[in-house]
């Protein structure tokens, strides 16, 4: 087993201005039909997929991509783990309402890294592949469910387990990664914690604008803010995991000791979530997610 340990990396991030792009259509009518048929959190053959939904307070219209992230999990259960990446523009803070910042540094490393609120929010990322557009790896939540159609029945390559104790208001964390087949390159693994049920300010326009009938418009001071990225344990691109060749059942595992989470935030709403990605930088799909895990921090 190889241990690699933890360390934080920081990036800074500009943000770019602009206005929310229009969804006519955030919900396709296909998605209000419940597929039972899917997987559950003891099927480790398949991949997960994990759904980065870009997203800001002052973006009217990702409420609506929201609901169907929402809708997607519904289906895919399990298999979608969504994380809510606050960032760019959207994201800033405004005196008076929407005064509570969810940007991480990590959040605004991935949007500048991937331009993803430079083309306007709600955007997303689906497991950092570029599945519908083979020079970009960011997708319109309409188009959010053809491509997780596309990839669901892909089979696993590693497996993801999680071990974690907390001593008081610390936690320790170790995650350990079984080779189940055979890979070469470098591969980085990214340990970071979301938070659900979290109220505050939210732009909302009308539902058929992108909005979310739920709740009242332009904004709502009740919003209830889901999969909100809250931080990573171990930097924004993770620690290296193996570079070389790693073996049929081979292990490898990362280890966090004593992060301590912000006290404002309910340990009791989070999941830890870790993923595992391609950093090879002469590879074509360099930074394409592998694999990820969520589990409840609590």
């Amino acid at each position: 087993m190889k241990s690699v340990q933890k360390f934080l990396f920081a990036i800074a991030l500009l943000s770019f201005v602009s206005s929310c792009d229009i969804i006519t259509d955030p919900i396709p009518d296909s998605l209000n039909q419940i597929d039972t048929s899917t997987t559950n959190e003891e099927d480790e053959s398949l991949k997960r997929i994990l759904l980065e939904d870009y997203t800001g307070h002052q973006c009217g219209n990702c409420p609506g991509a929201a609901v169907t992230a929402a809708q997607l999990h519904n289906i895919y259960k399990d298999q979608l783990i969504i994380m809510g990446v606050h960032a760019g523009f959207f994201a800033e803070t405004r005196a008076s309402k929407y005064t509570t910042d969810y940007r991480t540094e990590a959040s605004e490393a991935y949007d500048l890294h991937f331009g993803v609120s430079a083309k306007g929010n709600p955007n997303g990322l689906i497991n950092r592949a570029k599945i519908l557009n083979s020079s970009n790896p960011i997708t319109l939540p309409a188009d959010w469910s053809t491509a997780i159609e596309q990839i669901k029945n892909d089979l696993a390559k590693i497996k993801i387990s999680f071990t974690k104790t907390q001593n008081g208001d610390k936690f320790d964390v170790s995650a350990d990664v079984t080779i189940l087949e055979a890979l070469s390159g470098t591969y980085n693994i990214v340990l970071c914690l979301t938070e659900d049920s979290i109220v505050s300010y939210q732009k909302n326009y009308s539902a058929d604008a992108g909005g979310d009938p739920n709740y009242p418009t332009p904004e709502a001071s009740n919003y209830v803010h889901q999969h909100v990225l809250r931080d990573n344990l171990n930097g924004t691109w993770g620690t290296e995991l193996f570079s070389g060749d790693a073996a049929v059942n081979e292990v490898f595992n990362v280890t966090v000791n004593n992060y301590t989470p912000d006290p404002s935030w309910k340990t009791d709403k989070m999941h830890l979530i870790a993923f595992v990605f391609d950093n090879s930088t002469s590879s074509t799909t360099q930074f394409e997610i592998i694999q990820s895990k969520e589990v409840k921090l609590k």
